[in-house]
């Protein structure tokens, strides 16, 4: 179970629910008699409570309320008090298993109770009991033990009044009893089975359940058998609520309760939680019903003996009844609503319908009834005491699923908020005024009354709003049939020769007609179109079209398309382009089913591509020429990540899940995706080095791909990975077939070398490039020798030519500052500087000195010699000299 921590409203009368294992001989101990240790974890079940006040001002809500008041109750006994908003709203009654925290001081504590102990975790263990009533044939079916009981504290108090056993004993068999059998049509009859007199009690009101312990013991009362444990405490005892009463999970469980009074209502009031029932309070609103700036008064329904009716006891209201009797004659309003007549409530018979109830589209119940003056009833007192107490006539309550208190009464005439303390005046205005409720999606209006019933019509919004809206159009023409109501969302439909008008509380009403009319309809209209009712009137867009807005899509026609629907989830791309007057153009299909659990919508210039995982993006014009041909979103690059974005050159871009598309005036438009896409992004795209794509990715030797750019190319190969070979660099390596040819596939980026040059790896060799020499190639026998020399940054310095063939089956390359040489019978050797232009004169490897044997090297200090084939190259201060073999 979910810990809920949110504030919780509640009325403040203590009605204790679901006690556990009340007998159960002495507590257990609590930590040396102190409070429970924070982390300590605690299982039992759940008890909950109100702290009733004995007299209460006008409005009681406003005062300070100590709220709901929970307890967990182990099985030896032990309890503990708990913040009730702790607890994530489990149900009283139920086994829990709580962590508590720290202790907290509240509302509660300060009047008298123990401290609250927070709780850091709580989850239900099982679900409340719920015991069967017993049969209303018996005589008394709701058994009562009734126990006098001193607390420790209160030998003054006890002496001092002068309540006997007998009283008490009175009050339950006689006008609590009649109360509750009348109220129910004789279903519930309490009855005294067992009296104890006056008991001493070791504990006080602090703790509540060890006084219900003693009087149990001493009654020998057992819980959950659907009998009453009620205890008299001695008036003004200290710490006491003046009545504490438990609120049972079912009306068959039974309960405990204490009073320190005999009066009819707070006894009636106490076994009425007993029986499962909450609080009636009353909810007044600023100049409105149930909107706009409100609060809740606890206890201010002042009808019902649930909520303040200590001094005038009123009948039980409706949706109070109808929880505590197998039965409820009450009229249900239908969908297209009607007028009805009410009875006088406090002359209600099982045979006859007396109160009038209608649910809206959120769940809440309202209960309309009607309490006249005069009679003999419970309600006659109405109407006798002035313009300060509660006026008879008609009433309306609400419950609703969440509401905090059982029932609210609601301000048929409200008053501003300055007037709220002074206002009693709550029925509904016997005017005829239509009484707007439900959010404005009802109204009720009382049409007649008289002494014994009202005559309450009952209209839902739609039918007058249809009607509204039809007189504005003008074009419709005459119904042949009435609106027709309860339609999905609480909504309503009256169709016309021309046209159909559509409203729901969320919408309104608005006209559908023509064309648009025939694709609402074809798609179910408002009972399964998923686009729900109109949100506006029909408008003219461009070429001749129209559309319309519903609450989840709409619908758009124009001659050249016909009409088609674009839901919420297209339209979440469609609309910020400008719907049909934007590039896209309209609709030319439905929506329809794509990959992963996607959808697509083709329109006049593109489409709108969904998926859960990327939300909905349009793809048009010249992206689109390029994304359709790779089948999509079914294809290569997958759905679109986000919209379309301008760049470099007057281009545009769009990104997919696998990649982008690159658009230019000058290149056209083409894909970059996968391996070729992890390259080309880290070089700023199209913004880059690289510049735009010139052409779609193309397969290349070794189950590579490559694909050409403006200023470049991107090579790729499961070998290699994917590198970019630039314009420069391109320049040596295409005529070298590329990566079909002596090179290879590139290994790496180009990196910047010496005098402002740049170089490049390739599978086999290397591209340098310098402005003064440009781009050649080294690859072949000879690059070894060159990266053993440092390259371009050692005494050969950069390439001037490619390797060429020479005599013998040799290659040269030459360099800056010389050449390297191979032959089969000589290998690779460099030839540098004046050695070089020496051995060049004489022909080089094709004249008598042959290819080069050896490295150069100083046989002395200052001369340097190099040995060949035919020959020798001795280099000095003297000069060069060339020297023959003989």
């Amino acid at each position: 179970m979910h810990v809920d921590r949110r504030p919780r409203l509640a009325a403040a009368a203590v009605a204790v629910a679901a006690v556990l294992s009340l007998v159960g001989g002495v507590p257990a101990a609590r930590a040396e008699e102190g409070a429970p240790a924070a982390g300590h974890t605690v299982v039992g079940r759940l008890v909950q409570a109100y702290a009733d006040p004995e007299t209460p001002g006008r409005h009681h809500g406003a005062a300070e309320d100590p709220g709901l008041l929970s307890w967990i109750r182990t099985a030896p006994g032990e309890t503990v008090r708990v913040p009730t908003e702790d607890l994530g709203g489990a149900e009283a009654g139920a086994t829990v298993e709580v962590t508590l925290g720290g202790p907290v001081e509240d509302a509660a504590s300060e009047d008298g109770l123990e401290p609250a102990h927070e709780v850091l975790s709580a989850e239900v263990v099982a679900a409340a009991d719920r015991p069967p009533t017993a049969p209303a044939t018996e005589p008394v079916n709701h058994p009562v033990r009734v126990v006098m009981v001193q607390p420790a504290d209160a030998a003054a108090q006890r002496s001092a009044d002068p309540t006997t056993l007998a009283d008490v004993v009175a009050a339950v068999d006689g006008p609590v009893a009649d109360y509750w059998s009348q109220q129910t049509g004789g279903s519930i009859r309490f009855g005294v089975v067992s009296r104890t007199d006056w008991i001493p009690s070791t504990a006080t009101c602090e703790d509540p359940f060890a006084l219900w312990d003693a009087a149990a013991r001493a009654a020998g009362w057992t819980p959950y058998r659907g009998e009453h444990l009620l205890v008299y405490v001695p008036r003004d005892a200290p710490g006491c609520a003046y009545g504490l009463g438990t609120v049972s999970g079912s009306m068959g469980e039974g309960g405990v309760a204490y009073v320190q009074d005999t009066g009819t209502s707070v006894i009636a009031h106490e076994l009425g939680h007993n029986l499962g029932l909450g609080h009636a309070s009353a909810l007044q609103c600023d100049r409105s019903v149930e909107t706009g700036t409100c609060r809740t008064s606890s206890y201010a329904d002042y009808y019902d003996v649930m909520g303040f009716s200590w001094e005038r006891l009123g009948s039980l209201s409706a949706p109070h009844v109808a929880q505590v009797v197998s039965y409820l004659p009450a009229m249900d309003v239908g969908p297209d609503g009607g007028t009805y007549v009410l009875p006088r409530w406090d002359a209600r018979t099982a045979d006859r319908a007396h109160a009038l109830r209608f649910t809206d589209a959120d769940g809440a119940v309202y209960w309309l009834e009607y309490r006249p003056a005069g009679g003999t009833g419970r309600d006659s007192w109405l109407g006798q005491l002035g313009p300060a107490a509660p006026q008879p006539g008609v009433l309306l309550r609400r419950t609703a699923p969440g509401q905090d208190d059982d029932t609210l009464l609601l301000d048929g005439t409200p008053s501003a908020s300055s007037g709220w303390s002074a206002d009693v005046q709550v029925v509904l205005p016997a005017d005829g005024r239509a009484v707007p409720v439900s959010g404005g999606d009802v109204t009720v209006a009382v049409r007649a009354v008289t002494p014994e019933q009202a005559t309450v019509e009952v209209v839902p919004a739609g039918p007058a709003a249809i009607a509204a809206a039809a007189a504005a159009d003008g074009g419709l023409g005459t119904p042949g049939w009435p609106a027709t109501c309860g339609l999905p969302w609480g909504g309503c439909v009256q169709h016309f020769p021309g046209g159909s008008v559509y409203h729901s509380p969320a919408t309104g009403a608005h006209v559908v007609r023509g064309v648009l009319l025939e694709e609402y309809r074809r798609r179910g209209d408002s009972s399964g179109s998923g686009i729900g009712y109109p949100t506006g009137e029909q408008y003219a867009t461009r070429d001749g079209g129209w559309t319309q807005a519903f609450r989840w899509g709409r619908i758009h026609w124009s001659p050249a398309t016909g009409a088609h629907l674009v839901g919420a989830v297209i339209g979440a791309a469609y609309d910020p382009l400008w719907g049909e007057s934007g590039p896209l153009g309209y609709p030319v299909g439905d929506q329809y089913a794509t990959a992963n659990g996607g959808a697509t919508q083709a329109f006049q210039h593109g489409r709108i591509h969904w998926s859960a995982a990327t939300g909905a993006h349009a793809v048009y014009g010249d992206v689109s020429r390029a994304y359709d041909p790779l089948w999509g979103e079914s294809g290569v690059l997958g759905y679109p990540v986000g919209e379309r974005y301008a760049t470099a050159n007057g281009g545009v871009t769009q990104a997919f899940q696998n990649g982008r598309i690159h658009w230019s005036p000058a290149t056209g438009g083409h894909a970059v995706h996968g391996e070729v896409s992890r390259a080309y992004d880290p070089l700023w795209g199209e913004s880059g080095v690289l510049g735009y794509p010139v052409t779609d990715r193309y397969p290349t030797a070794n189950g590579g791909v490559t694909q050409a750019f403006q200023n470049g190319r991107i090579h790729w190969s499961p070998a290699t990975g994917g590198h970019a070979v630039l314009s420069v660099i391109g320049r040596a390596y295409d005529p070298l077939w590329g990566e079909s040819g002596v090179l290879g596939y590139p290994v790496a980026a180009r990196y910047p070398t010496a005098q402002g040059g740049w170089t490049q790896a390739f599978q086999n060799g290397r591209i340098h490039w310098s402005p003064g020499t440009g781009a050649h190639a080294v690859h072949g026998p000879g690059r070894f020798e060159y990266d053993r020399l440092w390259g371009e940054s050692g005494v050969l310095g950069y390439p001037v030519t490619e390797p060429y063939p020479t005599v013998g089956g040799g290659v040269t390359q030459a360099f800056q500052n010389g050449r390297i040489h191979w032959s089969p019978a000589t290998g690779a050797i460099p030839v540098t500087g004046a050695v070089s232009r020496a051995y060049d004169a004489v022909g080089g490897e094709a004249g008598r000195l042959g290819y080069p044997v050896r490295h150069g090297a100083w046989i002395r200090p200052d001369v340097y010699r190099q040995d060949f084939q035919g020959g020798s190259v001795t280099s000095s201060s003297l000069g060069t000299r060339v020297t023959y073999a003989s």
